[in-house]
């Protein structure tokens, strides 16, 4: 499952990008924008993961205390990058900023188990 999970974000980046244009369908931006924006998230994303993800399995090992520190740093850098460039991006206040983020994690969220569920089901079958 691990082998198709780059595939799977990369296949889930129009999704979002549709996500965040009916979320924040007030500003006027072209679904485009939307996209590019989410291929800039989604790249900041890979590059830290480029980093963290080699440091975390060969330098402190998978199941160290140190590596967990170190995944729950980057998935708050993560969640605090968005946020800052969403507020950015589309000019929003704080408070609506992080609603839109609850509402887009869960699409999100449903998105990539329907996706995934999918992907297993495709792997056991053709496989």
């Amino acid at each position: 499952m691990e082998h198709y999970r780059p595939k799977q974000y990369f296949l889930l980046m129009p999704l979002l990008a549709l996500f965040i244009m009916w979320n924040f369908r007030r500003n006027h931006i072209y679904y485009l924008d939307h996209l590019i924006f989410t291929i800039h998230g989604t790249t900041a994303f890979f590059i830290t993961q480029i980093v963290t993800v080699p440091l975390r399995r060969d330098l402190f090992g998978t199941e160290s205390t140190f590596s967990d520190l170190i995944k729950w740093a980057v998935t708050i850098g993560i969640i605090w990058y968005l946020y800052k460039a969403l507020t950015v991006f589309y000019q929003r206040s704080r408070k609506v900023t992080i609603k839109k983020m609850i509402t887009l994690s869960f699409l999100y969220m449903m998105a990539a188990f329907i996706s995934e569920w999918v992907i297993e089901r495709f792997i056991y079958y053709f496989a």
